[in-house]
């Protein structure tokens, strides 16, 4: 905004956004599955058939790419700034994230988009733009139709000890890139 100092990252700086997005995305799917959390949504269930039923194409094109570029412009461009404004950060990253979720409207969605959302949030801040939320939410989105539509994510699930060792593995690269990252840029932290 005006009067704010930008920050500028450059371009190689973004590596983390699809690295961090994308462990998120299959860490979060897998333990969601894990839990059967959709058992107790119908809502979900009904959403879910709805997505997965369409082209792939259009997933990709609607899902991967034209959602996120509009939700993000909605919740973390206006809907944010304007919390953040108003309140402080953390209470505009609880708020949004919560309302993210709540967007999606059924559990597992929410679920899942509330913890997003708080990953978006940091994005934002990280980068002080839009594009990383926008790349990163364009990634879990893609990622999610990517791993259904070749049964990876029931090939995971087809064996507990495969589905533990993926949430670990995404866990262990969340939290290695993340921890990397914040070494390197101490100011990221907000």
């Amino acid at each position: 905004g005006i009067g704010r100092m930008q920050k500028r990252v450059q371009l190689i700086e973004y590596w983390m956004v699809p690295v961090l997005s994308i462990a998120a995305a299959i860490g979060l799917n897998v333990l969601l599955l894990l839990v059967d959390l959709a058992r107790f949504s119908p809502a979900y269930q009904e959403t879910a058939s709805i997505l997965y039923e369409v082209p792939f194409a259009r997933q990709i094109l609607v899902t991967g790419l034209l959602m996120p570029l509009i939700e993000e412009v909605c919740f973390r461009k206006i809907m944010y700034q304007l919390l953040k404004k108003w309140t402080t950060v953390v209470v505009a990253t609880c708020a949004s994230s919560l309302l993210f979720g709540l967007y999606h409207g059924n559990l597992v969605q929410f679920v899942y988009a509330t913890i997003c959302g708080f990953l978006l949030a940091y994005f934002y801040e990280a980068y002080d733009n839009i594009w990383a939320c926008i790349l990163a939410h364009m990634c879990m989105n893609l990622i999610a139709c990517i791993l259904t539509k070749l049964e990876i994510l029931s090939w995971i699930m087809g064996n507990m000890t495969r589905a533990i060792v993926v949430i670990t593995l995404m866990c262990i690269i969340f939290i290695f890139v993340f921890i990397a990252k914040t070494i390197n840029s101490p100011q990221w932290l907000v």
